[in-house]
């Protein structure tokens, strides 16, 4: 009898048991799955006050905003773009960027000044969401204009932040007078029946008085230089396009005086530092396909301007730099691949990526076009990535890192010559002790002779066996003014030339950028002598 009440008991746990993981479920499926159900759809439109307000918000730095009308300028297979900023003597008026592109008729300039239109884009467009144009200008500006002509028909729209509160007006400006006013002559270059010119007025940013506006000014030509030239290195660098920037007074004819933007290419080096690289490995990214990615490992305590990339902390440039459609988006960093992304130990690591279209939709891009957002998979199938040869991408970490580090054991210090001879003995040793330091390789002698050499050359690198510079016996006298020739004469001269060419005394092949400057400093040293200073 004790037994069947246990066993009647067990069955009564057991039920109680099951209701309860029943009764669990059903409140867990509720709570993950809210299953409501629609009753009716209503309009909310977006509150135009507040939508005109939300572009200045929007995170766009001044040469982010520039880089998106620019890549609008390349879509329309400009060859030109001029960046100008228009002044007083205590403010700045307004920035245009013109360009001599195809130009807009009065259908396509209605559609390229909605916010969201797909107008004229494709897979191998810049342009991305269809915002850019609007969102870049109002968040520099509280009014922008568009003005273009196609075929010497000239069309215009104006946007304000005031017409935006009103629920979204644009302005239509007048074609004629549109048509006269870009007929005439920029400066670098005008246009001929085609193009397109955005003007900025009632800037946000840029607001300065007398005692700030040549500072600001300056420092905004100089930071669009430095990112206009690294966002778009590969369209200067090919000659696709060539980018003015100057400053105009306001009133006054064109000054003459621009500049011209230069490529900066982040992957310029001319030799490796560590031979073998760069490496290329296929990333797996179902159900995307596969994705290149190059490494790269810059040669240590390189000057290039590459390397450099306009100054700054070198060590926040490593990582990876991502392209789409050969315009730079990212600008280094690990995408969360590494937890620091400014480690010295990796500054000569750069990783290519070359986005394809197909990466669109997975890859996301900020809206400032600055950053990209890889899936969540992409760090771990980075970091796992090998080659049936044995490479992998750790491996590429560490060889980075060894390169950095054998780079600061060898080197020790900042030099790595001294004088040998042809320079006074005595000081040999004195010049040997200050230039080396504690920890660092034993210094190589660099000897110095006087040969005769063509009236145009100064000095010149004999590298064959040991460092040698040879100067110039035509202009020995010149030099010594007055004093007895010696093997060991002229020792400041010699002294100072081996600094100036410190970095190219090991130097395995000559480049047509290097052999240039020489020839420059040559120039230079000979057109003095011949002067008699």
């Amino acid at each position: 009898m004790v037994l069947g009440n246990i066993e009647l008991q067990n069955n009564y746990f057991i039920v109680w048991i099951s209701q309860m993981t029943d009764t669990i479920s059903k409140q867990g499926l509720r709570l993950t799955n809210p299953n409501i159900q629609t009753e009716r759809s209503e309009q909310l439109i977006p509150d135009a006050k507040g939508s005109g307000e939300i572009f200045s918000r929007l995170g766009y730095k001044l040469s982010d905003a520039i880089a998106d009308l620019v890549d609008n300028s390349i879509d329309a297979e400009a060859g030109n773009i001029l960046i100008r900023f228009i002044r007083t003597d205590a403010q700045i008026l307004r920035v245009i960027i013109l360009d001599d592109g195809r130009g807009l008729d009065s259908k396509s300039i209605s559609e390229a000044m909605r916010v969201g239109s797909s107008f004229g884009k494709s897979k191998e467009s810049l342009g991305k969401y269809g915002i850019g144009l609007k969102s870049a200008s109002l968040s520099q500006a509280n009014s922008f204009s568009m003005y273009s002509v196609s075929n010497g028909v000239g069309v215009g729209r104006k946007w304000t932040l005031d017409n935006i509160r009103k629920n979204w007006l644009c302005d239509v400006l007048n074609g004629k007078q549109i048509e006269e006013y870009l007929s005439q002559d920029f400066g670098p270059f005008r246009l001929n029946g085609s193009g397109t010119m955005i003007v900025w007025e009632d800037l946000q940013h840029l607001r300065v008085n007398e005692n700030t506006i040549d500072t600001t000014l300056n420092k905004s030509v100089k930071s669009l230089m430095r990112d206009i030239g690294l966002r778009f290195h590969r369209f200067i660098n090919s000659q696709k396009i060539k980018v003015f920037i100057d400053v105009q007074s306001s009133g006054m004819p064109v000054s003459g005086i621009q500049f011209t933007v230069t490529p900066l290419d982040p992957f310029s080096y001319e030799i490796s530092g560590k031979e073998g690289y760069p490496k290329s490995f296929n990333i797996e990214l179902p159900p995307y396909g596969k994705l290149k990615v190059e490494t790269h490992i810059w040669p240590a305590k390189s000057n290039d301007q590459g390397y450099k990339l306009g100054g700054g902390k070198v060590s926040s440039m490593q990582g990876l730099f991502i392209y789409r459609n050969d315009r730079l988006i990212q600008m280094g960093g690990w995408n969360g691949c590494r937890d620091d992304d400014s480690e010295p130990h990796l500054s000569l690591a750069r990783v290519l990526v070359n986005l394809p279209p197909e990466f669109d939709s997975t890859f996301q891009l900020d809206v400032t076009k600055s950053k990209v957002e890889p899936p969540p998979e992409f760090p771990s199938r980075l970091l796992s990535a090998e080659k049936p040869d044995g490479s992998s991408f750790q491996k590429y970490v560490n060889d980075a890192q060894a390169v950095y580090r054998k780079q600061k054991a060898r080197d020790g210090g900042s030099f790595k010559y001294t004088p040998g001879k042809g320079y006074p003995a005595d000081a040999r040793e004195s010049a040997k002790r200050i230039l080396w330091q504690k920890g660092s390789k034993p210094l190589v002698s660099v000897d110095f002779t006087w040969n005769k050499l063509d009236p145009d050359t100064f000095f010149e690198l004999d590298l064959d066996s040991k460092p040698i510079i040879v100067l110039n016996s035509i202009y020995r006298k010149t030099v010594l003014q007055g004093q007895s020739a010696s093997v060991a004469d002229a020792p400041l001269i010699k002294l100072l030339l081996m600094f100036l060419l410190h970095d190219h005394l090991d130097r395995k092949a000559n480049t047509e950028k290097y052999l240039d400057w020489i020839q420059k400093i040559n120039l230079a040293l000979v057109t003095t002598c011949n002067k008699g200073l």
